[in-house]
Parts: structure tokens; C-alpha cells; sequence
């Protein structure tokens, strides 16, 4: 699992709550309200708990932006209300993700709220929006062919909302005994297959893309989260292999509730499991990164550097510091980015010893540009060496 120890730990574990928060709001939410109106035909058992989770949802994509605008400046908690922390994370490729996922959130309340035809289209709409948000932006949607793997992404996403956000409305009208419950069941046994099998095709194609080779599932910690969700979602096929030919022909109400149950605890653990992958970048970006650096020598009348940004492309990067030979060893090496024409406010990071160089971790260069970079070299409690210079960064 990652890290979520050092300075910024309080700001990844805010990412991670609002990454799971905004999962429970598009998926079960948006689905539910999908389910609400095509499979349990307007039944209102489910009712409150789909607007109690696209509430959730909301407040995920709210707690979310913050988040990243503070992971992306390197700022402190204490200003994840603030304009710029909001307007640097608007500017990353999670904030279209973020526009669509609020209006996706936005016509499931809708449809919950309207009835027959209308309520339909509305949930529809938030579905197929579902597939769409979770396509703008992430490591899958960005790699190649993106027409592919952009569609897999969008019906993983899609089916992954059809499926568990049925769970709910459907478990509710089955303990509850409402005269419809046995069609609404059929309704959804009689498609469930079909779906399940979208899920695991445009699933097999994504993980085999980022992964590049088998070894990198126990090698990486993209992997290693890939082996736990892995495990989660063997144990949630059984239990709805399990309801589908043992349970539902003829119903078994009482144990087909409890594994309804089941398994919507089981999908709770894999958005869990799932939202790690924002701090572990897979192996296919790995590889790519140590193939796509950035540099620029920096110096001045008495000291100069070599800096490297590795990818150097717009997202999370690493950099690292080669100073002149000839430098007393500094006491400390600080790293600083600025983007002006972004808005972008210096961006200030210290650097750690490692080995011949020193090296900055935790560091997003959230657009592409000129990047000015510098390198301030604390030599002693009286000397500032300052090396400037700029570097492209791509998209």
C-alpha cells in the first residue's frame, strides 16, 4: 500500500477520502438512481439512501478539488478553502473529471426527484455521464490508443455503475416484500450477465496496458493494489454467481438479502482499494518517465547545477539536483517551480541527499509550459547561492 507518512500526509489522506466519496456517489449514487427508475420501476425504498449518496458524492468532488490543489501547490490543510488552492486543481486534467462528475451527480438527484419518462432519461443520462467523467482524465484514459482505451475506461466505469448501484435499491425492495420485487429482480438477473462481462473485458484490457508485464503485479505497488482488488472482486463474482443461479430461481429472499449485503460491502472495499491508485503510478508511466526527462543547467559566477525532471511531462514528476563538483556541501538544497502565466505561484519543495545528488519527491507540475526553475543552495547561515533557469515541460 502507499505511504501516507511525511508532511503531507493529512493532504493524501484527504485525497483518498475524497477519491472514495466521490467513487460511493458516482457508483452507487448515479447508479442507484439509474436502478430506481429501470429496474425497480420507480419503487421508493431506495429513495433516501440514493440522495444521502449523491449528497456524499457532491461533497467527495468538493473535498477532492481541495485536495488536489494542495497536493498540486504543496501547501498546507489549512488552506484547502482558498481560491487558488481550487483554481490550481481546475487547472490539472482532474478538472474536467470534476465538472462532469458534479453534473453526473446533479441529474441523478434529478431523477430521483422526478417520476416516469422524465425520471428515466435524467438517470440515463447520469449513467452513460458516470463512464464519461471517469474517461476525462487518469492514467488509463491518458495512455495509448486513447480512442480504446478511453472506451474502456467509459465502460468499465459505466457497467461498474450499472451493476453495484442496483445492489441497494434492490436489496431494499427485496427485505421490504414490495409486490414488484420479484420482476425488478428478473429485471436485473436477466442483464447482469452481459454487464459483468463488459466489466471484465475492458478490465483485462486496462490492467494489461498499465502493467506492461505479469512480474509487475508483485514488483509494483500499482500492482500489488491491482492483486487486492483482484482478490476483492473474485470474492464479489462469487456471491453474485451465487445469487444469480442459486438464490433467485426460485427467490430465497431472506439469504438473497444478506448476500446483497455482502456484496455491497464488498464494492465499499474496492473503491476503498481503488482509490490508492492516486498515489502509485503504474508501470507502463514508470517505464515511460525513465525514458522522458526534462533538463536545464543552471548557474552563477560561483556555482552551478544540473537539474533533471523526470517525466518531463505535465503530472507528478521527480526531480533531481547535480551541483558543481566544487560546492562545499550545503546545508540545505531547496527546489522551487513557478508557472506565472498559469497563475501558478512559486511551488517550493527541499530537496533530500541521495547518494552523488539531491533529489525532490512529491512534486506536481499540474500544466504544460516554461517552467522557471530554481535551486537555492543554503551553504552556510550567511550564504544563499540562487542557480535560475527554465525548463520546458510537455503535455
Amino acid at each position: 500500500m502507499p505511504n501516507f507518512e511525511g508532511s503531507g500526509r493529512s493532504v493524501r489522506i484527504s485525497i483518498w477520502i475524497g477519491k472514495v466519496a466521490m467513487y460511493l456517489g458516482l457508483f452507487l449514487g448515479a447508479g442507484g438512481a439509474f436502478a430506481l427508475s429501470w429496474i425497480t420501476r420507480g419503487d421508493p425504498s431506495g429513495r433516501i439512501p440514493v440522495v444521502l449518496l449523491v449528497a456524499f458524492g457532491i461533497a467527495g468532488c468538493g473535498l477532492s478539488v481541495g485536495s488536489q490543489g494542495l497536493d498540486v501547490l504543496g501547501v498546507p490543510m489549512f488552506r484547502l478553502l482558498e481560491a487558488d488552492t481550487w483554481h490550481a486543481a481546475m487547472n490539472t486534467s482532474f478538472g474536467p473529471t470534476i465538472i462532469v462528475a458534479v453534473i453526473v451527480l446533479a441529474l441523478a438527484l434529478g431523477s430521483v426527484l422526478s417520476i416516469a419518462l422524465q425520471a428515466r432519461l435524467l438517470s440515463l443520462a447520469a449513467l452513460v455521464g458516470v463512464g464519461i467523467a471517469l474517461a476525462q482524465s487518469g492514467h488509463a484514459a491518458s495512455a495509448e490508443p486513447r480512442w480504446l482505451m478511453r472506451s474502456m475506461v467509459f465502460t468499465h466505469g459505466a457497467g461498474i455503475a450499472y451493476w453495484t448501484g442496483a445492489l441497494m435499491p434492490l436489496g431494499l425492495v427485496l427485505a421490504r416484500r414490495r409486490p414488484d420485487a420479484a420482476n425488478s429482480l428478473l429485471r436485473f438477473s436477466r442483464t447482469i450477465p452481459y454487464l459483468v462481462a463488459a466489466i471484465l473485458v475492458s478490465g483485462i484490457v486496462l490492467a494489461s496496458v498499465q502493467l506492461e508485464q505479469l512480474g509487475a503485479l508483485v514488483t509494483t505497488a500499482y500492482g500489488r493494489v491491482l492483486l487486492l482488488k483482484m482478490s476483492l472482486l473474485t470474492a464479489l463474482f462469487g456471491l453474485a454467481i451465487l445469487n444469480r443461479w442459486k438464490l433467485t430461481v426460485p427467490p430465497a429472499t431472506s439469504q438473497l438479502v444478506r448476500s446483497i449485503a455482502a456484496e455491497t460491502l464488498l464494492v465499499v472495499l474496492v473503491f476503498a482499494v481503488a482509490a490508492f491508485w492516486r498515489f502509485t503510478p503504474p508501470p507502463r508511466t514508470l517505464s515511460m518517465a525513465a525514458a522522458e526527462i526534462a533538463t536545464v543547467h543552471v548557474h552563477t559566477a560561483t556555482a552551478m547545477a544540473d537539474v533533471t525532471v523526470s517525466p518531463g511531462h505535465a503530472g507528478p514528476v521527480s526531480a533531481s539536483i547535480a551541483l558543481s563538483a566544487g560546492l562545499v556541501e550545503p546545508k540545505q538544497v531547496e527546489f522551487v517551480a513557478t508557472l506565472a502565466d498559469a497563475g501558478i505561484e512559486p511551488m517550493r519543495r527541499r530537496a533530500r541527499r541521495c547518494e552523488d545528488r539531491w533529489c525532490v519527491d512529491g512534486l506536481v507540475l499540474p500544466v504544460p509550459g516554461t517552467w522557471v526553475v530554481r535551486v537555492e543552495v543554503l551553504i552556510s547561515e550567511f550564504e544563499l547561492e540562487k542557480l535560475e533557469g527554465s525548463i520546458e515541460i510537455k503535455p
